[in-house]
């Protein structure tokens, strides 16, 4: 599959065992989870999320393609 990202774990127990974990696209964040959480749980500012909108249109115009694990 292709790989979206990945997180280094805050736990230094957790570090120990996986330095990286690596984020399949299925499991990230959308833009629209993204707009959720900053309007509805955050209660953000409506330009904040107009710009986190405005970030990921930006990151996904100019993204080179994910790498593959095959």
């Amino acid at each position: 599959g292709e790989l979206l990202g990945y997180y280094e774990p805050d736990d230094p127990e957790e570090r120990r065992v996986a330095r990286k974990r690596f984020i399949a696209p299925s499991n990230g964040l959308t833009p629209e989870d993204v707009e959720r959480l900053l309007a509805d749980v955050l209660e953000e500012s409506p330009e904040l999320i107009r710009a986190s909108q405005e970030v990921f249109a930006h990151y996904q115009t100019s993204l080179e393609a994910p790498p593959s694990c095959e």
